[in-house]
């Protein structure tokens, strides 16, 4: 009886060390320009990193991925997101630029990039501008547009004003109109029920809680008008195995996106989660990380 005991304690002892084996970080890492970016990093003492890129939001939208083992972890806010700084300039490079130096500082073997949305444009731009100095391994991109988010909005025929005298009133009167994190919800939903879409409300909750910064978020939008056809393109120079994934109901970023962003990359693939809608990674976790890690794994 004793040594079944000690064999018990012995095996538990095993099984809290390996635990605690897995270290966070938790902090904010200054870029050349003076700009603090807020980061988590989760070492699993793995030999390769997957590094998550946000769009507009916070890297909250990734908890669901931050118990995946046998990789380490680098999740970061973007400039003007979460408690990361910002001093204007081009959007899309500046975001390229830190993560660049994320990587570097949190260095391993080889990354994973892993970006949602405006994500999947900083990380096809970190790619073209850091492939030599960064061993990139895959690349996998979701729910992301594939050049002005414009092009591929569901409800474009809508917009019969002129977008960037909206994005210019609502930058400058942000501070007063009280649309930052609960209005845009409640709006989105309207219009997506209104078309006919099944969509749950709960969705659209989580993924637009994360905006707490609306005249960041107008500049990142404005940023992704401007420049996202030129950032696009470069997807077609990505050389790496790379996922694509997209939702059915996905109420930013039509399907057709996906199929083009899969057709111009040579060795891709294209995943489609029949129930989900932007942010499949926060609304089903267990299916997402599933085939995420199926793909890494192969």
């Amino acid at each position: 009886m004793g040594r079944i005991l000690l064999e018990t304690d012995e095996k538990n002892k095993r099984m809290k060390m390996l635990k605690t084996q897995k270290k966070i970080y938790d902090g904010k890492l200054t870029m050349g320009d003076g700009v603090c970016v807020e980061y988590k990093y989760i070492d699993n003492g793995a030999p390769s990193t997957i590094a998550f890129v946000n769009g507009i939001g916070t890297y909250g939208g990734w908890i669901g991925q931050m118990r995946i083992r046998g990789y380490n972890l680098l999740f970061h806010n973007s400039r003007g997101m979460g408690q990361s700084g910002w001093n204007g300039g081009h959007y899309l490079n500046s975001t390229a630029e830190d993560l660049g130096v994320l990587c570097r500082n949190f260095s391993s073997e080889s990354v994973h990039l892993i970006g949602h949305s405006m994500g999947g444009l900083i990380a096809a731009n970190f790619f073209t501008n850091y492939r030599q100095d960064i061993p990139i391994e895959t690349m996998t991109l979701v729910s992301s547009p594939l050049g002005n988010p414009i092009d591929t909005f569901p409800y474009r025929k809508w917009l019969f004003f002129n977008v960037e005298r909206l994005l210019t009133f609502a930058e400058r009167f942000s501070h007063i109109i009280p649309f930052g994190s609960e209005k845009i919800p409640t709006a989105l939903y309207l219009v997506a029920r209104s078309q006919g879409q099944e969509v749950d409300e709960k969705t659209f909750v989580k993924y637009t809680e994360m905006l707490k910064h609306p005249k960041e978020a107008i500049t990142a939008l404005r940023c992704m008008i401007e420049h996202g056809d030129q950032i696009g393109a470069r997807m077609a120079g990505i050389s790496v195995r790379t996922l694509v994934i997209h939702a059915e109901r996905d109420f930013l970023v039509e399907q057709s996106a996906a199929h083009k962003i899969a057709g111009c990359i040579p060795n891709s693939r294209l995943h489609i989660f029949p129930k989900a809608s932007h942010a499949p990674m926060l609304e089903e976790p267990f299916l997402f990380n599933s085939v995420l890690l199926e793909f890494l794994g192969n």
